[in-house]
């Protein structure tokens, strides 16, 4: 950083600022010209709850936002907290930028339960406009998932014993390969190798790798972290209804506004001696 300031190329400048604030790419020669591909492009980073509203860099405003992981486990399941981080997407961070300019925002999340905010980002229906997409390195399961049932079993009784590769489980693999791995599809076919101190392999395939996680984890677990894919929340336990439950049914939406993918109304009246209770239910 000190020292770039003076970088140059054949003796000119190339304009690179490295500061704690911010960097700005340096205009980099080519042909006589300037190579506009990525000189002058200047990048920042803030927190999530930073004083960042009206930022600019020598009057230039975002065009562009890149948000990671903006939840935590424990703001994932807080209705509160999760209402207040739409609220600096929606109107902190959308707001950077006049009226008639666009702004490219981009949130790489991983979707740890259904009433979070990761999961209403990449519901199509809930948030259109961030155009959401959920991966999950499994794409197909596997077909025969007797043979996986009991490769897990082999797994955990090899640990038991000691052997924390679970040789037992990677024999009946290789045993029934073909089996197993019938009706699989994979996001990526990559793995990591994992090698025993006597150089011998102890994994094959991606779907191995999945069903070691499984293992060694749980299947909720792993749709969680790995499919994008949390499990549906339980539903009333004991004698009444969690608040998680419950927040999780509220739509965001205002009173008598319909959502835009209702399909049918419901109307509930309840007359009493005074007063008379009515409800208009959107499906």
């Amino acid at each position: 950083p000190q020292r770039a300031s003076r970088q140059h190329i054949d003796g000119k400048l190339t304009g690179i600022v490295w500061t704690d604030d911010y960097i700005r790419f340096p205009d980099v020669t080519c042909d006589n010209a300037i190579c506009k591909t990525y000189g002058g492009f200047k990048m920042s980073y803030y927190g999530l709850d930073a004083a960042f509203r009206g930022v600019n860099i020598d009057a230039d405003r975002p065009d562009f936002i890149l948000v990671d992981d903006p939840e935590t486990r424990e703001s994932s399941k807080s209705f509160s907290q999760i209402e207040d981080r739409e609220n600096i997407l929606d109107k902190d961070i959308s707001g950077l930028v006049g009226q008639d300019d666009t702004l490219a925002i981009v949130v790489l999340t991983t979707v740890q339960n259904r009433i979070s905010l990761s999961y209403k980002l990449t519901d199509v229906k809930t948030k259109s406009a961030y155009n959401g997409k959920r991966f999950g390195m499994v794409l197909h399961w596997p077909k025969n998932s007797g043979h996986w049932d009991r490769y897990v079993q082999l797994r955990q009784e090899s640990q038991i014993e000691g052997d924390e590769h679970g040789g037992k489980a990677v024999a009946y693999y290789l045993d029934n390969f073909e089996e197993m791995n019938a009706g699989v599809e994979m996001l990526s076919d990559h793995f990591v190798d994992v090698t025993r101190e006597d150089g011998s392999e102890t994994v094959f395939s991606a779907i191995q790798q999945a069903f070691n996680k499984i293992a060694d984890t749980s299947r909720k677990a792993y749709d969680t972290e790995y499919q994008n894919d949390p499990p549906e929340e339980a539903g009333p336990q004991g004698n009444g209804l969690t608040f998680e439950v419950v927040a999780s049914r509220i739509s965001g939406l205002s009173r008598r506004q319909l959502p835009a993918n209702t399909t049918a109304l419901t109307a509930a009246i309840d007359l009493g001696k005074y007063r008379c209770h009515w409800v208009l239910s959107a499906w």
